[in-house]
């Protein structure tokens, strides 16, 4: 039996979406998808990479049965300008988790992320204000990366730009079957939020699993190394059988790879990024009905 999935955590990146997806695998009634970032919807997105077509995305959920909730994980969603009405036109009464956090926190996370996938792959700026300083140049398609997945996500203070891409989702699917979820309340009451989270599925708890931090911010070990592996030529990648390639990358990026404590970011650069995102972030606190004035403190540790 075909299943199309009836839940999608649509992002924003770095603020909390492997939580959920990690969350919600273990309750008995969800099948979420063994693999994130399918990105079948959102095909406005500049992605480089060859797209899933729908056969090869659907095989992703054949094992889902009778779940009632069926979860697909593509952070790059909600930033896409097309994603929301495709979703709502394939699945009626679809759902979307969006998963929000302070943008000063995001942005760096994000940066840095992508240096971890690889200079000059998704990011060949090392120092995060220099990317910030690039942003211009690259909104005109200018100076970017020779190999970047996705040039447009290049332009952090855009992708963190929360109101018009919720108020997409809310229009295209409805307000009721949208749910907003920040990291700070992962932080401040897990088990609270994890709670609410079933609500809003319909779900009633089947025990409480473990609501650890996930995917904490990390740094290369070895350049050496990672520049090593993509080396490799792509032939030899593809000889190796398809259930071992994944598994056996993201061993090596593991094993290439430590956790690292956020340093403080540049004050001068503070106060810029804190003036482009503020009218967003009064817009959010209206539509949320949040306060979030902790996110444009101007002594926060972001």
């Amino acid at each position: 039996m075909t299943r199309w999935p009836n839940l999608f955590v649509v992002g924003a990146p770095k603020c909390g979406t492997t939580a959920v997806w990690r969350y919600l695998e273990p309750h008995p009634k969800v099948y979420m998808s063994p693999r994130k970032d399918l990105h079948y919807f959102g095909r406005d997105l500049g992605f480089r990479a060859p797209r899933v077509g729908r056969e090869s995305y659907l095989e992703h959920f054949a094992d889902a049965g009778d779940a009632e909730v069926v979860g697909d994980v593509s952070v790059w969603m909600l930033f896409s300008r097309a994603a929301a009405g495709e979703i709502a036109g394939q699945v009626p009464g679809a759902r979307a988790v969006i998963c929000l956090r302070n943008p000063l926190e995001a942005m760096p996370a994000l940066h840095a992320q992508f240096l971890l996938n690889g200079l000059g792959q998704d990011q060949d700026l090392a120092d995060f204000g220099e990317a910030i300083d690039a942003i211009e140049d690259r909104r005109a398609g200018r100076r970017l990366p020779p190999r970047c997945s996705l040039p447009e996500a290049l332009d952090y203070v855009a992708v963190y730009r929360y109101v018009p891409q919720i108020q997409r989702f809310r229009q295209a699917l409805g307000a009721e079957n949208v749910h907003c979820v920040l990291l700070d309340d992962w932080k401040r009451d897990a088990e609270r939020t994890y709670r609410d989270l079933l609500d809003f599925l319909g779900l009633e708890p089947a025990g409480i699993p473990s609501l650890e931090p996930v995917n904490r911010r990390k740094t290369t070990r070895s350049e050496t190394v990672r520049k090593l592996v993509r080396l490799v030529p792509s032939g030899l990648k593809d000889a190796l059988p398809r259930a071992l390639r994944r598994p056996l990358s993201r061993t090596i990026r593991r094993l290439n790879s430590s956790h690292v404590s956020r340093q403080a970011m540049d004050s001068g650069l503070r106060q810029r990024l804190l003036a482009e995102v503020a009218p967003d972030v009064h817009a959010l606190e209206g539509m949320l009905q949040r306060d979030l004035s902790d996110w444009l403190d101007p002594h926060s540790r972001a």
